[in-house]
């Protein structure tokens, strides 16, 4: 199962969510032993600073990004139970 599979293919989640390749596999390499894992980016409202006092988001991108998560674990969840 991959987290790609478990946002909806339809709805205001998949109209605005891409694939991006990124090189922060640092950030999960703390788990990477015990479990898979997987990442959801928020998109940075000062055109994609991070890591900097400078970095931003608006709510709205967090709350669409909570979305996501929700729908990804609540499918997960469904998933297993069947």
């Amino acid at each position: 199962m991959t987290l790609k599979l478990a946002i909806p293919n339809k709805g205001r989640l998949s109209d605005r969510s891409v694939e991006l390749l990124s090189k922060a596999g640092h950030d999960a390499m703390a788990v990477a032993t015990l479990t898979r894992y997987a990442m959801l980016f928020v998109r940075c409202g000062n055109g994609g600073v991070s890591h900097h006092p400078d970095e931003s988001v608006t709510d709205a991108d967090v709350a669409l990004a909570i979305d996501a998560f929700e729908a990804a674990v609540l499918w997960l969840a469904r998933e297993r139970a069947s």
